[in-house]
């Protein structure tokens, strides 16, 4: 069955409506990929969540060897730390799969269940480079923290877009505007 002019007209209208909507909410993900991949990761697409995230994959990256006692609090009897190390290890995110796939045939099962729920949840993101929209999102807003953010991030930026799109960003010709504090100048005496 054929869609008539008039219903792909009325279509039309309906997605427009849609999307002004979505635009007027607050919404303005909706139409943009790096916010739409970083909330559909669970990270949120506002600037200080999007920041919060580079800072915290940052510290974390530093203390990489980490991992093994990540796994293993995977199994800890405290609820609360079992949470903390997943979301951590999805944090770390491809660096962790060895580990994490060779956790999913621990004897320990609630191990071998995160382990695979963790796996399964970066492959599925890993076509995507989370760390990649963040910076890009990050540079095209140019919210307060961002130059302090990147900074921070760069020495563990995981592939070469990301790199590039922060040296570019800290060596354009334009500074972050939200980051540049000026002194007020005093006259100089004659």
């Amino acid at each position: 069955m054929a869609i008539s002019t008039y219903s792909q007209a009325s279509l039309r209208v309906v997605f427009a409506v849609l999307a002004v909507l979505c635009l007027s909410a607050g919404r303005s993900w909706a139409m943009d990929p790096e916010g739409l991949a970083l909330e559909r990761a669970g990270i949120g697409c506002e600037d200080a969540k999007v920041i919060a995230y580079l800072l915290k994959r940052s510290d974390i990256l530093a203390n990489v060897d980490s991992i093994p006692n990540l796994i293993r609090q995977l199994g800890d009897r405290d609820f609360a730390k079992r949470q903390d190390a997943s979301a951590t290890l999805l944090i770390i995110g491809i660096d962790a799969l060895p580990a994490l796939r060779k956790a999913c045939n621990d004897d320990d099962q609630e191990i071998a269940h995160r382990a695979q729920t963790c796996t399964t949840t970066i492959e599925k993101h890993s076509r995507q480079s989370l760390p990649l929209a963040a910076v890009r999102r990050l540079i095209r807003r140019q919210p307060e923290g961002v130059t302090t953010a990147l900074l921070q991030y760069l020495p563990f930026a995981d592939d070469d877009p990301v790199e590039v799109a922060i040296y570019l960003c800290l060596c354009s010709a334009q500074p972050l505007a939200a980051e540049v504090k000026r002194e007020p100048t005093k006259p100089q005496a004659a």
